[in-house]
């Protein structure tokens, strides 16, 4: 019965060991000079990137794209981090853009440089009010202010 408390709490303290991206997440807190491009129209924005819970990050924007305040992200577009690689988890959003005024479901990736140099995410918004059936993508660029 020892043995086995010593495994698990020897597992523990190893899974507290891995990898974690909320290092990386810190170094890449602030706000961002972003570019956001669709079918040839763009629009400036200021975006923020804050933590999220378990090393992912939220992006905000002031405007632009927004989140739902009761929907399942209302802290911001939800995002995983591996290195410079950015995962944007499928999530409902809404996007005010030269393009339209939008609904939806937004997924995407993208790269950002560790010193916030440089970012180029580009998103694949599909329209629910559009009746869903024809994909969007956005590209953002930009860098740290």
């Amino acid at each position: 019965m020892r043995s086995m408390k010593y495994a698990v709490l020897l597992g523990l303290v190893a899974a507290g060991c891995g990898n974690d991206s909320s290092g990386e997440a810190k170094m890449l807190v602030g706000s961002y000079n972003v570019m956001i491009a669709s079918n040839g129209k763009s629009d400036p924005d200021v975006m923020t990137i804050s933590q999220g819970t378990g090393g992912d990050i939220l992006l905000t924007f002031v405007a632009g794209i927004t989140t739902d305040a009761m929907g399942p992200n209302p802290g911001g577009l939800r995002c995983g981090l591996d290195g410079q690689n950015v995962d944007i988890k499928a999530q409902p959003c809404h996007i005010d853009h030269s393009t339209g005024n939008l609904d939806g479901t937004v997924s995407g990736m993208g790269t950002i440089m560790t010193d916030g140099s440089a970012l180029d995410f580009m998103l694949n918004f599909m329209p629910t009010n559009l009746g869903g059936t024809s994909m969007i993508a956005y590209e953002i660029t930009g860098a740290r202010m």
